[in-house]
């Protein structure tokens, strides 16, 4: 599989134009680092998750509500099954968001460009994602909570708590549409409308996580900056 993954990245930096006018521009030797980064983070985050161990019975009765900081204690008293469903629903729309930009005649001008970038973005979001989720294993609100089912305490998945996966991917690509919109059309008075839906979009995703118990209100702010960072920073390596 991975193979196969990276033989149709080569194949795509090799096909796209690596010179132009455009506000974005690509490289060989760029492209190569930033998914060659995203690659080996993937390829270093499987083995440390596969090593993770779901809690016994034992540790999910000692776990104890009060041991959590009071800013984060909130979410281990909240499972809403609408709200868990919901932000299933903006994560996989959020991956739909950037193709809004084929509206944008300057974007679509540079299609290429923006749909690789795109994909690293999403790369490097879910490299560290994932990375952090098999460093710190930190246990889910849910785990805390006496009113869930025992049963769905005990995945590997309740000890994937760091930070909030659904968040960073929401606000990767929230941001990064808002990012290559703003480069593409500066004096444009939409990219107001870009930002703030760029803000506001993943800060609800992170409520919807939190109110379902499955991230600390921590876990979902991590997520939202390190999303938005990544969905800044691809495009403002490519000018």
């Amino acid at each position: 599989m991975m193979t196969k993954l990276s033989i149709f990245i080569l194949l795509l930096i090799s096909t796209v134009g690596l010179s132009g006018q455009s506000i974005h521009e690509l490289s060989t030797k760029k492209e190569s680092i930033l998914i060659g980064s995203g690659l080996a983070g993937l390829g270093l985050a499987f083995p440390i998750g596969k090593n993770i161990k779901p809690l016994t019975k034992e540790e999910i009765d000692k776990l104890n509500p009060l041991a959590i900081n009071g800013f984060d204690r909130i979410s281990t008293t909240t499972y809403s099954a609408g709200s868990r469903k919901l932000s299933d629903r903006f994560l996989q729309t959020s991956f739909a968001v950037p193709f809004a930009l084929l509206l944008d005649q300057e974007s679509r001008d540079e299609y290429e460009t923006v749909g690789l970038m795109y994909f690293e973005t999403i790369l490097l979001t879910n490299t560290m994602t994932g990375l952090s989720k098999a460093i710190f294993r930190r246990t889910r609100p849910y785990a805390y909570n006496k009113d869930v089912d025992f049963s769905l305490k005990l995945g590997t998945s309740t000890r994937l708590s760091f930070f909030s996966g659904h968040t960073s991917n929401v606000a990767a690509a929230a941001f990064f549409s808002a990012k290559v919109f703003a480069d593409n059309n500066p004096g444009s008075n939409m990219k107001t409308v870009y930002w703030s839906t760029a803000a506001i979009v993943p800060a609800i995703q992170g409520f919807l996580r939190v109110k379902g118990g499955k991230h600390f209100p921590s876990d979902v702010i991590a997520g939202y900056i390190v999303g938005a960072l990544a969905g800044i920073l691809v495009p403002q390596l490519h000018k």
